[in-house]
């Protein structure tokens, strides 16, 4: 398994503070992601950049309040991309979030065993 970005103590944290709750979480997290990241994939195709805005912006918040540091940090940058309208690199930034995506998704998903 890859090195996985994420601060394990928010995770300890969460898992104590959500109990029973946490499989949710985790569970909605992970649904809410994979529709983020085929919404941003049609947003670049479509190159709206305002949309890329908002649906970065919501992934960079979601993943940060479960932990997934890179994640967020990833989501910014594209956040930034589509405030400024710059779209160019975009793709390889996409395709860093999506392999970032699926680490941290394996990650959850050990969680939930």
């Amino acid at each position: 398994m890859m090195a996985v970005s994420i601060n394990k103590e928010m995770i300890e944290e969460l898992k104590e503070l959500m109990e029973d709750d946490f499989p949710l979480l985790i569970n909605t997290f992970l649904e809410d992601s994979e529709k983020r990241l085929a919404d941003l994939n049609l947003a670049l195709a479509e190159n709206n950049a305002n949309e890329v805005r908002e649906l970065a912006h919501g992934f960079k918040g979601s993943s940060a309040n479960l932990g997934a540091e890179k994640l967020a940090e990833i989501s910014s940058v594209l956040e930034t991309m589509g405030r400024t309208d710059k779209l160019s690199g975009f793709e390889s930034k996409f395709k860093e979030l999506d392999n970032e995506y699926k680490i941290i998704s394996e990650y959850f998903k050990s969680l939930l065993i």
